[in-house]
This record gives C-alpha cells, structure tokens and sequence, in this order.
C-alpha cells in the first residue's frame, strides 16, 4: 500500500493496539447467486450512481446537502463494515489471516446483513465497495453547502467522525487510490481531506467539527502535519493547509484545545514558516533572473502561481494566519523563540508579497504579547 508511512499514533493512557488494517470480509465464491440478488445490486449501484453523476451539477449541492436522511445514509455507509480491531497489551499478536480474526469478521458482515435485511449470499463487500466510492465522491462535491447549523448534533456528529476517520486511516483501504489505480490517483483520504477542507470553511461549522471529533484530534494533526511536510504531493498538501488555517480559527475555549493541540507537534511551525519562504525566494530568484537579463521589472508574462513558488496568495495568507492564531495562545509563544530571526527576515524581505508581509508583522507583535 501506499500512503503516509507512520505508525499510528497512541493518546496517553490509550490501552489497546489498533490493527492498522481494517479487517475486510472473505466472501464465499463457491455459490450459486440468484437473479434477484443480482439485481438487488445492480439497482443500488445504479441509483447511488445517479445521486453520484447529480452532485457534479452546480445547485444540486445544496438541495442535497439539505437533506437529513441522505446525509444519515452516507455517513453510516462510510463507517459501516469498515472495522480495526484492539488488541489488549496481554494477547498474542494479531496476525492476518488468523483463525479468531476471520471468524469475528464473518459475524460481523452477516450480523450487518441480519440488520439491513439482506439475503444470505448476497455480494454484500464488493456492493459496499461499489457504494462507499460513490458516498465518497458525493460527500466532496456537497460538502461546500453543509450547515451544522441547520442540524441536530445525532445528524452532524457522526458524519464527521466517519469523514476524519477516513483521513486518519492509515489502511490501505484509505490511502491507495481507487480502482483501477493507474488511471487516477485519487484516494479516499484525499477525497475526505477535501470534504473536511471545504465544510471547514463555514464559521458556524467550526466548533461542531471541533466537538465531534476531540479526541481524535492528535491523530488528525499528526496526520495533516505529515501531509503538510510532504512537498511531493501538492493537493494533500494544500488540503492539509486549509483544515489547519480553518480549525485554527474556532472561537473560544474549542480554539485554544485546537492551538494547544497543534502545538504539540512542533514542527508544523517550521514548515509553515518554510512553505512561506519558499514562496519569497521564488519570487528573489524571478527577481534575479530579471536583473540578469537587464530587465528593471519582472516579465508579464509570469503568472502570480508561478511568482509564489506553485501556490497562490489564499494558500500564503493561510499559513500566516495558522501561525497568527497559534502566537496568540500564551502556553504556545516559547515555540517561536528558535523561529524568531525566520519570521523577522520574512518580515523585513523585500521580495515578500505586501499581504503577507502585513500579515508576518501581527505575528511579531503577537510573539512579543504577554495576554492570552
């Protein structure tokens, strides 16, 4: 599999060791599948394809991401039969393919099917499979209309815990791309961190995203800083920067556990300030060339993308600001004691875009703060 590799992240006090795989079912091959149970599939296929092929249509985001039953029905098909296993510090290694595992996902998947009343030997794993890729899909495209506002938290709560799961998953169920793999490299993390990224971008939605999900927290930071640190793969890496700037922003005490929370991985200041100077000396080395040109301005031709190093000025005022918001909570100011001549050379460059350089001068004062 492919992906970011780390190892899982425990929270203190954590007793239990989290399979890294999720354990999938081994459906029986061997049986004689009626018509009717095909059909069954074909129609479900179909129908979530339909949604599917609808949410791509400008407008229809936001009647559907108004309706409370289909989004119920997305967030328990993204969680449901997506299982990984404890193992207390006491019991043998688990191993796959091991007898007590196989048997514990066999009753699973039919107490699943007991539940959805479905038939005995109806292709239950490869229809999910058919029918979460959809749900992923559908999720990215409407999650830019989702008001938490709108809903009661029994709605909200778990499907953003089923969204941030699927960017935490380190499986390989989440983090290699879809079938088939060598035509895309879309994945359903990636599709996760969008949907997270834009639904994030709503204020009202802030402090539900923060709620639902804080005990997780650690592991989506440690997960979005990896991402953030990963200069080979731009979209995960901008996505992971969004979510950070979005999260940093929630109000009241949810904000400081946020910046606290950050803060505990210390090198996500580091690469912000870097993603910043990257951006400035893309912009010295323009200015260079067209010096040595004999040239006394930069080209027209140069687009604002190319100037800033392959990002935009949105993605630069972005990593300013989640530096902004993690300088304002006090426990934080002694981490950017070491980063202090970085920040002051950002500062005084000439060559940092007018914005950001504004931006790089209210971080100084907040450094320099002594109030929360």
């Amino acid at each position: 599999s492919s992906g970011i590799n780390a190892e899982w992240p425990l929270r203190p006090g954590n007793e239990h060791r989290v399979d890294k795989e999720s354990v999938k079912l081994e459906e029986d091959f061997l049986f004689l599948q009626s018509d009717q149970d095909r059909h069954l599939s074909e129609r479900c296929a179909s129908i979530m394809n339909i949604f599917r092929s609808l949410s791509f249509i400008p407008g229809n985001d936001m009647i559907v991401a108004h309706h409370p039953g289909f989004l119920l029905m997305i967030s328990q098909l993204l969680s449901l039969h997506h299982v990984h296993y404890k193992q207390c510090p006491g019991d043998v290694p688990l191993q796959n393919g091991s007898p007590h595992i196989l048997e514990r996902s066999t009753k699973r998947a039919i107490k699943d099917r007991e539940n959805l009343g479905l038939p005995e030997h109806w292709p239950f794993a490869s229809t999910l499979e058919t029918l979460r890729e959809s749900s992923f899909c559908i999720l990215a495209n409407i999650s830019g209309q989702l008001d938490f506002s709108n809903f009661a938290k029994s709605l909200y709560e778990p499907l953003v815990e089923s969204i941030v799961h699927w960017v935490i998953c380190p499986s390989s169920e989440a983090v290699d791309p879809f079938p088939p793999a060598f035509l895309s490299n879309v994945t359903p993390q990636r599709l996760m961190l969008e949907a997270l990224s834009k639904m994030s971008i709503l204020q009202t939605n802030l402090m539900p995203i923060v709620r639902s999900v804080k005990s997780h927290l650690p592991e989506l930071f440690r997960t979005l800083v990896l991402l953030l640190a990963d200069r080979g793969n731009q979209v995960p890496r901008e996505f992971s920067l969004v979510i950070l700037s979005n999260l940093s922003q929630t109000p009241g005490n949810d904000g400081y556990l946020v910046a606290r929370e950050l803060a505990a991985f210390p090198q996500v200041i580091s690469l912000l300030l870097k993603f910043l100077e990257d951006a400035e000396s893309s912009a010295a080395q323009f200015a260079l060339n067209a010096c040595k040109m004999g040239q006394s301005s930069l080209p027209p031709n140069i687009s604002q993308e190319e100037l800033c190093g392959g990002t935009s000025i949105d993605m630069l005022r972005r990593a300013a600001l989640t530096l902004i918001h993690l300088a304002k909570c006090l426990p934080n100011k002694k981490l950017f004691v070491v980063h202090q001549h970085r920040v002051l050379s950002l500062a005084m460059s000439r060559f940092t875009h007018p914005r950001i350089g504004a931006m790089i001068a209210n971080l100084l004062y907040h450094m320099e703060s002594t109030q929360r």
